[in-house]
């Protein structure tokens, strides 16, 4: 709180039956709610109570699914992922969509497998999934898959000479910047639709972080 200039621990006030076990990521959405993506589901803050509350059978979500992060669209609906793939939760519909609800047999939701980071950028949704990076345009329901060669003396296994790409980010000019454990950044250009990796130094192969500033500079951490 800005002007008591204290924190308040949500997990700390919350009976055990309602804390969050574990976050993935925080959003907002378009009429400035709070969410968070947990571990086990997706939670709400209720300002009048000023505590989260879980809100996977309000959505339809199987409470057996483990989530993973999520985001919010330019229409202000749901994009999440979970161990089952990619699910999609229509506000205006009040529906869910995903591999065992998909009447329109859209493509993006017959992915199978986890799916980690997902962000909405330009009509596109990104989101990664073990070594690949896939973009789903909306407009069009089409899906493209992008992956990372590991340099040769890398390699040691051909069932896992691709990079593992463990997180996405979008900057405010728009651009996909991918890091690379132990590699450098894959940034990707939309003139050409691939991904052009520029080598850093890392000396661990974490999975690196991406901040940007307001003048624009971009910061990588692990």
């Amino acid at each position: 709180n800005k002007q008591t200039d204290k924190f308040y621990n949500y997990n700390l006030h919350a009976p055990a039956s309602n804390k969050i076990k574990g976050i993935w990521n925080i959003a907002e959405d378009k009429q400035g709610i709070i969410w968070v993506a947990g571990h086990d589901a997706l939670y709400r803050l209720n300002e009048a109570t000023n505590s989260f509350e879980n809100y996977n059978a309000a959505l339809g979500i199987n409470k057996r699914d483990k989530l993973s992060c999520f985001t919010v669209d330019n229409a202000g609906n749901f994009w999440i992922g979970s161990d089952m793939g990619i699910k999609f939760y229509n506000r205006k519909e009040k529906k869910l969509y995903d591999h065992n609800s998909n009447p329109q047999h859209i493509p993006v939701f017959d992915i199978e497998g986890g799916i980690g980071v997902i962000i909405v950028s330009d009509g596109n949704v990104w989101f990664t999934g073990s070594r690949k990076i896939f973009k789903y345009n909306i407009a069009e329901q089409k899906v493209e898959q992008f992956t990372f060669d590991k340099l040769p003396l890398l390699t040691l296994y051909p069932e896992i000479g691709k990079e593992i790409a463990g997180a996405i980010c979008s900057l405010k000019d728009g651009k996909i910047l991918v890091p690379l454990p132990g590699r450098g950044l894959a940034i990707y250009r939309p003139e050409f639709n691939k991904f052009f990796i520029v080598e850093a130094d890392n000396s661990r192969s974490y999975t690196y972080h991406i901040a940007e500033n307001s003048t624009g500079n971009i910061c990588s951490y692990q």
